[in-house]
């Protein structure tokens, strides 16, 4: 038998129940707070989702409930990487990618103040020191501190039973110092000169007192000596040194002095022979024209 329940009175005491909306799944009914009569649930059934994270990315997870889920990140390696100075800029592709060895960059051999532009800084080495010139002209031997990248000098014994003076290199100019009259000094530059279609020789020079030098041009190369000066009395030239082109006194405290080469071809070598005793002198320019 079927007995059927009436109700009769008052209806349950839902005072005690604490659910609402917010706490039940959605499209769950549900008797809860805040009414008698059966409610429907808001929570999102959010399942198992998956998600992929970019490198330093934040995943925000919209309110609801889960079942489980996933957060992967996938990200590319690169390996150590050596990086060599150049005339451009470079550029490491490291964006997105994870470094599993060092960033090295090389050091620059013989990189020092000498050979920075002065004033200038370059891989935080400086203040740089040079403030030369760069001489590329094949008219040019020399220029101020720099040969042509052709040219280069020999300095020897004018005289062959005497001494040879001090001929050093300086910043601006070769210098060339003659003790006394058995220091002479010649002074050749290494390379054949072809004088064809050349007007002139210029040669700057500076002298620390009055001087009477030469400059002299000879078909060939010697680097022993110019005069043989066993008898004081008679010098011979070396006979290696073949003809003589051209040549002139250096007379004075210096200045530009010019050789007229319009007549002559060919080649030959350019000798400067200091022969003023006591005196400095520098080598400021070597020009053909």
């Amino acid at each position: 038998m079927i007995l059927p329940i009436r109700k009769v009175g008052g209806g349950p005491n839902i005072s005690e129940l604490t659910a609402d909306p917010g706490d039940v799944l959605a499209a769950e009914k549900f008797i809860g707070t805040g009414s008698e009569e059966p409610q429907v649930g808001k929570i999102v059934q959010r399942g198992s989702p998956e998600y992929a994270l970019p490198i330093n990315g934040v995943q925000k997870l919209p309110p609801g409930n889960y079942t489980g889920g996933k957060v992967k990140q996938t990200i590319e390696t690169m390996a150590a990487q050596s990086i060599g100075p150049g005339a451009r800029m470079i550029t490491i592709p490291t964006a997105g990618k994870y470094m599993t060895g060092d960033i090295t960059i090389r050091a620059v051999k013989n990189l020092s103040t000498s050979v920075i532009k002065k004033g200038q800084y370059v891989g935080g080495v400086g203040p740089g020191t040079w403030e030369g010139y760069v001489n590329k002209d094949p008219k040019v031997p020399y220029y101020y501190g720099a040969f042509n990248g052709i040219q280069s000098i020999t300095a020897f014994k004018h005289l062959l039973w005497d001494n040879v003076g001090t001929v050093s290199l300086e910043r601006d100019h070769i210098k060339v110092y003659v003790r006394n009259n058995t220091y002479y000094t010649a002074v050749v530059f290494n390379e054949p000169i072809d004088l064809t279609n050349l007007n002139r020789l210029i040669v700057r020079l500076e002298y620390s007192g009055s001087a009477l030098d030469n400059i002299e041009l000879f078909r060939n190369k010697v680097t022993d000596y110019i005069f043989d000066n066993e008898k004081s009395s008679s010098l011979k030239r070396n006979p290696n040194l073949g003809d003589k082109v051209a040549g002139m006194n250096t007379s004075g405290t210096g200045g530009d002095y010019t050789l007229n080469l319009s007549s002559v071809s060919g080649t030959a070598y350019l000798y400067l022979l200091f022969i003023s005793p006591a005196v400095t002198s520098k080598i400021r320019m070597v020009k053909f024209e």
